[in-house]
């Protein structure tokens, strides 16, 4: 392979910020603009971004390749990009999103000269002002593998990824999950570093906030998310009590923009699926007794008090107050 790292940057109506985006990737600190391959993929977007890869494949023929395709969604576009890089490595980014100018160099400084399946670093979301909503660092213990989940801050070597067929789960929720779990499952070896450099730019009307929004549309995908993580699971506490928490995570994002009655359905299936998957999930130690270093200990707080409601059979009482559909 030519490259040291190849950018995977899928693209959709991005023009307002995909100029900052590729130019964080050009202007690379202590890394050779050379040693990198910046792939731009257009998936059908009908507004001014294709004039825009063009402009930067002109300017940078040696490092820029820009390709079109007609619509076929974010994880098959991710997916096109791993078959067509050339870069030893690879790593993703929105094009919304940006890197910091040390991204690329201390990532490969990481996993260079090891036998690392793929390195894992923190990520900010940033607002649109560029204001730090969050910062997640991780460190190289149990948990930490658990709590960068998505796309963000990480860099994958190339041919493990191809050679164990790992691609993004055309999905319309949780796509990067699977992707990232599979990883998981068949690395014999992975590291993450407390590195934050990833800029996730966090907007309400996104995709991402949109798809969780409504527990009817979306009780079929979550489910089918759930099936699959439970058939990768690694059988260690930090893998179950992270279905336990993803479970109901998803529940309650989709639950505020439900009714009552969607939100009862769904969380009948969903902790029957518990039940059958996790028996005694509602007994577990890391989830009322634990907290976990790095952890959010709000997100433990409100894994918690969900498990003492469904334990106290006042689900549908929270329901009331919480459902605004």
């Amino acid at each position: 392979m030519s490259k040291k790292i190849s950018v995977i940057i899928p693209i959709y109506n991005g023009e307002r910020y995909l100029e900052r985006a590729i130019d964080s990737v050009l202007r690379q600190e202590d890394f050779a603009a050379t040693d990198l391959e910046v792939l731009l993929l257009d998936d059908g977007s009908t507004d001014g971004s294709h004039e825009i890869m063009r402009h930067y494949e002109e300017a940078y023929p040696d490092i820029v390749k820009a390709l079109s395709h007609k619509n076929m969604g974010v994880a098959k576009t991710r997916n096109k990009g791993i078959r067509e890089a050339t870069g030893q490595y690879v790593t993703f980014l929105d094009h919304d999103d940006y890197f910091d100018p040390d991204y690329c160099a201390t990532f490969y400084r990481a996993i260079h000269d090891t036998s690392y399946a793929f390195i894992g670093g923190g990520y900010r979301r940033v607002a649109t002002n560029g204001e730090v909503l969050k910062s997640v660092t991780l460190k190289n213990q149990g948990w930490s593998k658990y709590m960068n989940v998505g796309i963000c801050g990480k860099l994958h070597d190339t041919e493990f990824l191809r050679k164990n067929r790992i691609k993004f789960w055309n999905n319309e929720i949780g796509e990067d999950i699977i992707f990232n779990m599979t990883e998981l499952n068949k690395a014999s070896k992975s590291a993450t570093i407390p590195y934050v450099g990833y800029n996730y730019l966090y907007n309400q009307q996104s995709a991402t906030s949109m798809a969780l929004q409504g527990l009817k549309k979306n009780r079929g995908w979550i489910l089918a998310l759930l099936q699959n993580l439970r058939s990768l699971d690694t059988h260690d506490g930090f893998y179950r009590y992270f279905v336990i928490k993803t479970t109901i995570y998803l529940l309650l994002s989709g639950g505020s923009g439900s009714t009552k009655q969607e939100f009862n359905e769904a969380y009948s299936e969903f902790t029957k699926w518990l039940d059958k998957a996790y028996p005694g999930w509602w007994h577990d130690r890391h989830v009322l007794t634990s907290v976990f270093e790095g952890e959010a200990v709000t997100t433990w707080l409100s894994v918690s008090a969900f498990v003492l409601l469904h334990r106290f059979r006042l689900m549908r009482l929270f329901a009331k107050a919480y459902c605004k559909g």
